[in-house]
C-alpha cells in the first residue's frame, strides 16, 4: 500500500506545482531563473518533446493502458517481500504518469515548468516537470533493478 500512497503523493506535488505555475502566469509569460534551473510556463500537448502532440486520444489511450498495467504489477509485487528498488521505481513511474494523465485529461494538454540554463541548446529548449523526472527516475530504478537482478 505505500508505494500506491507513495504515487498519490508524487502526482499530488506535481499537480499542486503545475496549478501555482499557471497562477502566476495568468496574463504573461513566467521565468524565473534560478542559476541552471529555469522556472517557465509551456503547455505540451504530446509526450516528451511534442511526441503524438496531433495525436492526442492515441497518447492518452497509451497512457492509461501503461497506468494501468503499472498498476496491475506494482499490485502483485506489493503483497511480495522483496523487490524495493523495483517497486519504488514503478511507483514513480506511475505517480508521474497520473499528474501528466489527469492534466491531459482535464485541459488536452500537460503543463512542463522546469527548463536547464546548462547544455546543448537543443536541452536548454526541454520543458519538464516533476511527473516527467519522477518517470525517468522510475525508469533507471527499473533498469538497475533488471541489471541487479541478472
Amino acid at each position: 500500500m505505500f508505494y500506491f500512497i507513495s504515487a498519490a503523493a508524487l502526482c499530488t506535488i506535481d499537480l499542486i506545482a503545475k496549478k501555482y505555475i499557471q497562477k502566476k502566469n495568468a496574463a504573461a509569460a513566467y521565468i524565473h531563473n534560478h542559476g541552471i534551473v529555469k522556472i517557465t510556463y509551456f503547455k505540451n500537448k504530446g509526450a516528451m518533446l511534442g511526441f503524438l502532440k496531433n495525436r492526442g486520444r492515441l497518447l492518452l489511450g497509451i497512457t492509461m493502458t501503461v497506468i494501468g498495467f503499472l498498476m496491475g504489477i506494482l499490485a502483485v509485487l506489493t503483497g511480495q517481500k522483496g523487490q524495493n528498488l523495483l517497486k519504488t521505481g514503478l511507483s514513480l513511474i506511475l505517480g508521474g504518469a497520473l499528474s501528466n494523465a489527469y492534466e491531459r485529461i482535464k485541459d488536452g494538454e500537460v503543463t512542463d515548468y522546469i527548463s536547464f540554463n546548462a547544455g546543448p541548446k537543443k536541452f536548454r529548449n526541454i520543458v519538464f516537470n516533476i511527473g516527467d523526472f519522477s518517470i525517468f527516475g522510475g525508469c533507471a530504478l527499473t533498469v538497475i533493478h533488471t541489471f541487479k537482478k541478472h
